[in-house]
């Protein structure tokens, strides 16, 4: 289907060493941010993925899979944040429940360093969110993340990267759905569900790190919400690769 985040138009401003793009409402935001970067911007954004700066949030892009340790944060060119940027505000148009976008900034050189600025909310991831209240019934939370990742799909958003930690809950137990760094637009139903075998695989995999793991019911839960029989997980197979994988990528703490 057509690409429907080419009908989004972003503004883009030159500033110092950077491009700035993003919407006519957000421009002096986004200046703002960047004007408060000292000489050592690298520092003041950090090393990790994530920065506060007043009520925004930076997120700087870094390369996953293979090339995670290959590349780091080098890219060859800002589609990708762009195309992020414009599936966020493309969201935030239409009310989905997820962080709203502010803009994009890269740094100009032989190869492009991207953030992504997003407004803060007060929530938290779900593997968090589970460390802190431990005891909490999860039969409505997986439900209720079920229904947001169909809404999702209604849209004809496939995630790509479906999976615990990019949900987030906030006290009320309100859902968001972030990270769309590997998203595209598609109406193929096979490439949604496969949105949703990996979902189940995030939770298999959280099981396989954590000592008191999820049940079945939870995922059972999601796939109600979702709208899809209690059995599907039974489609999702996990492979000794999937194992090695997650063993030679098991966190440190």
């Amino acid at each position: 289907m057509k690409n429907l985040s080419t009908d989004i138009k972003l503004v883009l401003e030159e500033f110092n060493d950077f491009k700035l793009f993003t919407t006519s409402e957000n421009k002096n935001i986004i200046i703002k941010i960047v004007n408060n970067f000292d000489k050592k911007h690298k520092e003041f954004l950090g090393r990790g993925e994530v920065y506060k700066f007043e009520n925004f949030i930076i997120r700087k892009y870094f390369h996953g899979g293979i090339f995670r340790n290959l590349l780091k944060d080098n890219f060859i060119d800002e589609n990708r944040f762009i195309e992020e940027f414009k599936i966020l505000i493309y969201l935030n148009n239409l009310s989905f429940d997820t962080v709203k976008g502010i803009g994009v900034i890269v740094e100009n050189g032989i190869f492009k360093k991207g953030w992504l600025v997003t407004k803060q909310v007060e929530h938290i991831d779900f593997i968090n969110y589970l460390k802190e209240k431990p005891d909490t019934n999860l039969e409505s939370i997986f439900f209720n993340m079920g229904k947001t990742a169909k809404q999702l799909h209604k849209l004809h958003i496939v995630h790509n990267d479906l999976h615990l930690k990019n949900f987030l809950i906030n006290s009320n137990e309100k859902i968001l759905i972030i990270d769309f760094d590997k998203s595209y637009f598609s109406e193929n139903l096979s490439l949604q569900l496969n949105d949703i075998t990996r979902f189940i695989r995030s939770v298999y995999k959280y099981n396989f790190y954590h000592e008191n793991p999820l049940d079945i019911s939870n995922i059972k839960s999601f796939l109600r919400g979702y709208g899809l029989p209690d059995n599907f997980y039974e489609n999702v197979k996990i492979t000794l690769k999937n194992k090695l994988s997650w063993l030679l990528n098991k966190p440190k703490n």
